[in-house]
């Protein structure tokens, strides 16, 4: 008898150890797959990942903030909020685009998620490459030979190859996790998780850190 005791109590220590794991490692192992399904651009699988509602609330709020200070908004100015209700308009496309599940996926890659946006600072895929046109043959006793189409070739440059955007985890509490792209500058973008559950993790904010510098212009 004491000795089934004894197996049971085993057992019981071995699944809290083991469960006691899973709850540590569980931002690792939901990163993991957010890397896996971001890279395979499964966008419709981004909902698993990040609290989208969180996330858009959370970037207007920086870029109300951001262009408040830029265009001087006082709050204390009657005329603030009609100020603000411009502003918006130039906010909210910005926030619903880099905040949507193609976005997401562009920013775990490395790429910018919206064109004329400024960089994440780390790697754009290279552009298309140039077409250069040739100039015209030249007949045989100096001059051009009649206006023809002109004749284009396409540079061999092979593409520059692709590579896996890295990103490191750290917890922030028991409840919060922060991912940062690595190698990482100060003031580089990134975004936070918050635990849901036991084992589940979610995107709840993105920090864009330096990804809105000066160059910004309001139009």
């Amino acid at each position: 008898m004491q000795k089934k005791t004894r197996w049971w109590l085993v057992l019981v220590v071995l699944a809290v150890v083991l469960l006691g794991g899973y709850y540590i490692a569980s931002p690792w192992i939901m990163l993991a797959r957010f890397k896996v399904d971001a890279q395979a651009r499964k966008a419709e699988k981004m909902d698993n990942y990040v609290d989208f509602t969180a996330v858009r609330a959370s970037l207007k709020a920086q870029l109300q903030a951001r262009v408040a200070a830029k265009i001087g908004i006082d709050p204390n100015n009657p005329l603030a909020a009609m100020g603000m209700a411009l502003a918006n308009a130039v906010i909210d496309p910005v926030v619903v685009t880099v905040a949507s599940p193609q976005g997401i996926v562009a920013m775990m890659n490395g790429e910018n998620p919206m064109p004329g946006l400024n960089r994440l600072g780390v790697a754009v895929p290279e552009p298309a490459p140039r077409l250069q046109p040739q100039s015209f043959d030249q007949m045989p006793d100096g001059g051009l030979e009649p206006p023809r189409l002109l004749k284009v070739q396409a540079q061999n440059t092979p593409p520059a190859p692709q590579r896996k955007q890295q990103w490191r985890l750290s917890y922030k509490g028991l409840n919060h996790a922060v991912i940062h792209a690595t190698p990482a500058a100060q003031g580089d973008p990134y975004l936070t998780l918050q635990r849901r559950g036991l084992f589940t993790w979610k995107v709840v904010d993105v920090q864009l850190g330096n990804f809105w510098p000066d160059q910004w212009h309001l139009p």
